[in-house]
C-alpha cells in the first residue's frame, strides 16, 4: 500500500462512514438459514432437512448505500425489472463499522427490510473499501387499456 492508501484507510474511511453510512445486514453465501427462506423453499424441504437448517444471523454493517436505479432486462423473451444500487463497505472486520474481508458475489444484503443480491462481477476492492452493485429482480408488466375489468 502507498502512503496515500494508508492515510485514506486511517482518516477518510471513518469520516465517510459517519457522514454517509446506513445500517445494512450482510448474509454470506451458505450462511442463509431458516429465517431467510421463502415459503416456497420451506415447502420443498423434508422435516429432517428443516431440522438441520441453522437459524443464521447476518452480519450488521454500516455501509454507504447508493440511490436506486431501474434497468429492464429483456433476456429469453420476457422482461424483468431490475432495481440496482451500489454499496460500499469496509474490508476490515475489526473496524467500528463492521466489514467483510472478502465479499462474495453470491452474498445477500438486506437494506431497509428489502433483500438484494450482489451482482456477479461487480465487486471492486480498493483502499480498504469494497464497492459492489446490488440487484433485486421483479416482473416488468405492461398495462393495457381495458385489460382488467
Amino acid at each position: 500500500m502507498s502512503v496515500f492508501d494508508t492515510m485514506f484507510a486511517e482518516v477518510a474511511t471513518p469520516n465517510l462512514m459517519i457522514q454517509f453510512g446506513d445500517a445494512v445486514t450482510y448474509y454470506a453465501p451458505g450462511a442463509l438459514g431458516l429465517n431467510r427462506l421463502t415459503v416456497r423453499q420451506l415447502g420443498e424441504l423434508t422435516l429432517a432437512e428443516l431440522g438441520a437448517l441453522p437459524v443464521s444471523a447476518g452480519l450488521a454493517l454500516t455501509a454507504i448505500v447508493g440511490q436506486q436505479r431501474v434497468e429492464v432486462d429483456e433476456a429469453q423473451g420476457e422482461s424483468r425489472r431490475l432495481t440496482v444500487r451500489t454499496l460500499t463497505i469496509t474490508t476490515d472486520p475489526e473496524s467500528t463499522y463492521g466489514g467483510v474481508a472478502a465479499p462474495s458475489e453470491r452474498a445477500l444484503v438486506e437494506i431497509d427490510n428489502v433483500d438484494y443480491a450482489v451482482r456477479d462481477g461487480s465487486i471492486k476492492l480498493r483502499d480498504g473499501l469494497a464497492e459492489m452493485e446490488l440487484v433485486r429482480a421483479g416482473a416488468a408488466e405492461i398495462a393495457r387499456r381495458g385489460y382488467r375489468r
